[in-house]
């Protein structure tokens, strides 16, 4: 964070953009006296501890990433501006044509040793306890074991791609627990 406020006081932006930063975190950007604005995308289990306590003089404005979200950060911060900017990513952005997204599926599956005809979940996120994520092995195994039932001859992979927030002891918490049951 003190590099951080070193680079702002240097480079003097319009903004500062903040995602699960402490109250004290924020104090550190307010007393720059730049707008500072957050984004929650998550419930309340998944913020930072004393963010709670954060007031209007640490950030001007709260952007959730559903009503939910928002509903729940203005019960908690109730002296904060709030919005809600839903998440979304545009497909169009990232489409690639056929031919070119079955070449990168063989590519990838081949070099993980995936079949074909084998199903995939893709895990795309970074661990919080609210997520649930060390539950996915055993759902898996499970379906696993069904299909097995129904004699049907495919297998079923998880694939995870995020990492801890490095300073969020209940984020490392999470990814502890993901890797625990991970075989």
């Amino acid at each position: 964070v003190d590099a951080c406020v070193r680079f702002i006081q240097r480079f003097q932006p319009d903004a500062v953009h903040t995602h699960l930063l402490s109250r004290k975190e924020h104090a550190a950007f307010a007393s720059l006296g730049v707008p500072t604005l957050t984004t929650l995308h998550n419930m309340e289990q998944g913020w930072p501890r004393d963010f709670h306590q954060t007031g209007d003089q640490e950030i001007d404005l709260v952007v959730s990433c559903a009503k939910a979200v928002e509903h729940r950060a203005v019960q908690s911060l109730p002296r904060l501006q709030h919005r809600t900017v839903w998440n979304g990513i545009s497909s169009r952005l990232f489409r690639l044509e056929p031919e070119v997204r079955r070449s990168h599926r063989n590519r990838i599956r081949s070099t993980l040793g995936i079949q074909d005809d084998d199903w995939v979940l893709l895990a795309l996120a970074n661990p919080r306890p609210q997520k649930r994520l060390e539950r996915i092995p055993r759902i898996l195994s499970c379906l696993q074991m069904e299909l097995a039932r129904t004699s049907k001859h495919r297998r079923v992979h998880a694939l995870f791609a995020g990492e801890a927030a490095p300073n969020n002891a209940s984020s490392l918490e999470a990814s502890r627990e993901l890797d625990a049951v991970i075989d």
